[in-house]
């Protein structure tokens, strides 16, 4: 950061949209800006003030700037969830296309804004680059130029050309938040000895959000997409052995362990098979019709995944063969929005700090067309278009990198809680085979894919 030696190159004010779906850090964003800003204005003795949306960008794109709010000491606080906020997320707005941000930008200068950051995911960030031609177009017919910069929010950490040390706002608190909600099932499940239960987790392509609250967590086994390579397609006989499997394990175990809990990535739809389960094509062709995004693929409530999967659990279980008339209650659940409106944590507060300094004295200082991104102590400001060069259809999702050490290590640790191939032999195989009541063969052939899968990083 320039410390507060940056000078505006122009006189004008700030305005902040939080633009797309929710995401912790808001709050604090808004309130590091503010602080900048107002920092600056001191300084120099220049009167810039900052201003604020409802519903991120929905109404200026509709040419209404009744939304916006200006930011001040009395009504930048909010101490309860009773008070109405002066920002807030929308998740429509302007495309990719410059015509949508021409009259944007006439409207925002028009206001007396001549400075814009936006906090916003792949889709927003990778939209303004319509914006930049926008503004070169509007500055070219005689207009005034406007600075832009973006802030980076994913719940799923999955923002486009990013490198694995890279963190978006919102992600570490969104993390903190689900890894509680996960012990807590976690324990409840073991509490109630005969219970397995499952947890829908956000992540609408990857696992990100998956994989690290259940590592910190300390849940035994979670399912992400990652965890299913080379174009593999997923059955629901399949992905229902996995859980099945897993389960059998405990159950033969020294200490019969009869409960588990699960969590599984919402992202787990891109890998599944779509002749397999019922209403998934037409849930991809409803989402490819309405957006030709990467990122606004099908989603688990656009068709009954979480059903599906319970019924074939279900009727799995009830054919066991256990003792004492032991019954396994299976329970799935959505995490929905939990991690969307969490707290944030130490280490989002530091990030918004750091970041929020950087895009102000970017924009400020004559910047433009710029990203912030960065992690810990460190962070920079790189052009949008060297990021994503191909705009909206060059967007794919950062997947969770399975070869990481922390993915690796926590495979290894609890390998007693997937089916392996060496549990397809002797003792454990006979007494596997007989719970589910069946052969010894027939076993080894339906769960041969089973622990084959069990051991991909063996």
């Amino acid at each position: 950061m320039k410390g507060f030696d940056v000078n505006p190159v122009v006189d004008g004010d700030v305005l902040f949209v939080a633009s797309g779906g929710r995401c912790p850090g808001k709050q604090r964003i808004l309130e590091a800006i503010y602080a900048r800003v107002s920092a600056v204005s001191a300084k120099t003795g220049k009167p810039i003030r900052l201003w604020t949306t409802r519903g991120g960008m929905s109404l200026l794109h509709e040419g209404d700037a009744s939304c916006m709010t200006l930011v001040t000491e009395a009504n930048i606080k909010v101490s309860s969830p009773a008070d109405a906020p002066i920002c807030s997320f929308g998740t429509s707005g302007p495309s990719g296309r410059k015509e949508e941000w021409i009259p944007i930008v006439h409207l925002l200068l028009s206001r007396g804004i001549r400075y814009f950051i936006q906090w916003g995911g792949d889709y927003s960030t990778a939209s303004t680059l319509g914006l930049i031609e926008a503004i070169e177009e509007v500055v070219a017919g005689g207009g005034e130029r406007l600075y832009f910069c973006c802030l980076l929010k994913s719940v799923d950490n999955d923002v486009s050309g990013l490198k694995d040390y890279h963190q978006t706002i919102g992600f570490s608190s969104a993390v903190a938040t689900m890894a509680q909600n996960f012990r807590r099932l976690a324990f409840d499940a073991q509490d109630s000895e005969s219970y397995l239960q499952m947890r829908f987790v956000q992540g609408n392509q990857v696992g990100h959000l998956c994989s690290e609250a259940a590592r910190l967590a300390g849940v035994p086994m979670y399912l992400i997409p990652e965890f299913f390579r080379g174009g593999q397609q997923v059955t629901r006989s399949f992905l229902r052995d996995i859980i099945l499997g897993s389960w059998l394990k405990g159950a033969i175990a020294s200490t019969p362990r009869y409960h588990s809990f699960i969590p599984i990535a919402e992202g787990m739809i891109n890998v599944l098979d779509g002749d397999d389960w019922e209403g998934l094509k037409e849930a991809r062709d409803a989402a490819a019709a309405k957006s030709s995004v990467a990122t606004e693929g099908a989603k688990a409530k656009d068709f009954s995944f979480d059903h599906q999967l319970y019924e074939a659990i279900e009727e799995a279980f009830a054919a066991l063969n256990l003792r004492n008339h032991r019954k396994i209650k299976v329970r799935m659940t959505a995490a929905d929005n939990i991690a969307r409106g969490s707290n944030t944590n130490e280490i989002d507060q530091n990030l918004a700090q750091l970041h929020s300094g950087v895009a102000v004295d970017s924009v400020l200082s004559g910047g433009s067309g710029l990203m912030v991104v960065g992690t810990g102590l460190r962070a920079e400001a790189l052009n949008i278009a060297d990021v994503l060069p191909g705009g909206l259809e060059d967007i794919v999702p950062r997947p969770v990198n399975v070869e990481d050490r922390g993915v690796q290590q926590h495979w290894a640790q609890y390998s007693a809680y997937r089916l392996l191939r060496q549990d397809l032999t002797g003792s454990s195989l006979s007494r596997m085979a007989k719970v589910i009541g069946c052969s010894e063969e027939a076993f080894v052939v339906r769960f041969q894919p089973v622990a084959d899968w069990g051991d991909q990083f063996s």
